[in-house]
């Protein structure tokens, strides 16, 4: 958020080209919106989901799209309210895309998914 006035940029032009905005900050909405700067204005009129709040180890769990309970997800605009009640406080997931030449990994996984992984792997 200390780059505000570029990013405001960077998501006008991503709104502008038809694509959709997920941001995260360690900051709360509240406190963006009390900073009464209008790149930061500029910056959430473009961004669909915020998920706020600073990443806690001690209030960490197996959340979606966000790694500790006091973070919070909003929908700043119609284009993923659809999935408001599909996050909740559920399990992890991890999503692998297996390619020809190797594979992507995404999501969040709980600690000793790694490890847990490779055994398994290796007994294959």
């Amino acid at each position: 958020m200390s780059q505000a006035g570029p990013l405001s940029l960077l998501t006008e032009r991503l709104r502008e080209a038809g694509l959709t905005v997920v941001c995260y900050s360690g900051y709360t909405l509240e406190s963006l919106r009390a900073r009464m700067d209008p790149s930061i204005d500029r910056m959430l009129a473009g961004i669909d989901v915020l998920i706020d709040g600073p990443f806690l180890q001690e209030r960490a769990g197996p959340f979606q799209w966000r790694g500790s309970s006091n973070q919070r997800i909003h929908f700043l605009t119609d284009a993923y309210t659809h999935l408001r009640t599909q996050v909740g406080d559920g399990q992890f997931q991890v999503e692998f895309t297996i390619r020809e030449d190797g594979f992507d990994v995404t999501g969040i996984w709980p600690e000793g998914f790694v490890d847990r992984l490779t055994k398994t792997l290796n007994r294959s």
